[in-house]
């Protein structure tokens, strides 16, 4: 056992505090604060102004029954930019199974209160019911945890009449997707502070979720796909974030096209391939014979396939590159 004696140096010196002209300068001198700071700031009862721009948040207060991996989609692929805050803060397991004890003998008395009168079951308690056992068992034998979940919706718009717009647009999407939420009336700056990148939820908007209610809301990602070089492919139709793929890029080590037949997958090709000469890459494409003549008009150059057992050939002559006869042409012959 290694034990540690700490002494305190006598001869350490303290702190000097700083004269007033010292204190003068240090006040003088940008820091960063001055830089991330907005000139003004305005707490109304429903936003907060931040210089130009106007700051609403929804707290989302109520969550759907059963929902499905990846079920904040429509949120985080909605057509204008918004911003979402998790905070996540884990219970102890000990506490809530006493708690979910307590529960479930309220519940069962109330059940025996509705038989005893002759009245029928109440349906939302024994779905209550069966609920909350079926939860205290999952913690009894470890394999669930419960968690206090605040989800924050943080909406910005250049003027009061379109954050209003935008408030019902996303209110719209939260309740199609069996989601309630609110308005933090009176409570928009804490509200505002609960979204900045601090990890301090200072609205304490608390739900309660196990662990497989929890794990739905991850991958907290979006659909879209942008590189940080490329060519631009489109925009994505729910996010309308640009579409930006490098088909050269050191992560894509295969790469394939896939669609139907006649669905211009040539066309496509010659787009990327043209777009990758700004990023000076020479594209050398291996196509038959037919199809030079097509991509020729468009500046891509191609090498017909030599093989000893298959040939290019063309659709006019039947007749293969290497003057020798086409096996199409021969095999359409003795079938004939």
């Amino acid at each position: 056992m290694l034990g540690l004696r700490l002494q305190k140096r006598g001869n350490a010196r303290a702190p000097q505090a700083l004269s007033s002209e010292e204190r003068r300068f240090a006040r003088g001198t940008r820091t960063l604060a001055d830089l991330l700071a907005p000139a003004a700031v305005e707490v109304a009862r429903n936003h907060v102004r931040l210089e130009y721009q106007y700051v609403r948040v929804l707290i989302v207060v109520g969550y759907p029954r059963t929902v499905a991996a990846g079920w904040l989609t429509p949120l985080l692929e909605f057509e204008h930019p918004i911003e979402i805050s998790l905070h996540v803060h884990p219970l102890e397991t000990a506490s809530i199974v006493k708690l979910l004890g307590h529960k479930l003998v309220q519940l069962q008395s109330s059940r025996l209160v509705e038989v005893r009168g002759g009245r029928l079951a109440d349906p939302e308690r024994e779905v209550a019911f069966e609920d909350a056992e079926r939860l205290r068992d999952a913690l009894q034998r470890g394999e669930q945890r419960v968690f206090s979940v605040s989800l924050y919706v943080l909406l910005r718009a250049g003027s009061p009449r379109a954050l209003d717009d935008l408030t019902r647009r996303v209110e719209t999407t939260l309740d199609g997707m069996l989601a309630h939420s609110r308005v933090a009336i009176l409570e928009q700056e804490r509200a505002f502070r609960a979204c900045l990148p601090t990890a301090r939820d200072e609205l304490l908007a608390y739900r309660n979720l196990d662990t497989t209610s929890l794990a739905t809301t991850f991958p907290f990602t979006s659909g879209s796909l942008s590189m940080e070089r490329g060519v631009l492919y489109g925009v994505a139709t729910r996010s309308k974030s640009p579409v930006i793929v490098d088909p050269f890029d050191a992560s894509l080590e295969n790469a394939n096209l896939l669609a139907c037949s006649l669905s211009t997958k040539g066309m496509l090709a010659v787009a990327s391939h043209r777009g990758s000469w700004v990023l000076g890459c020479t594209v050398t494409r291996r196509s038959s014979a037919s199809s030079a003549r097509r991509l020729s008009a468009y500046g891509i150059s191609w090498t017909a396939p030599r093989s000893s057992t298959s040939h290019a050939c063309t659709s006019s002559t039947r007749r293969c590159a290497s003057s020798q006869p086409c096996r199409r042409s021969s095999t359409r012959a003795r079938s004939s």
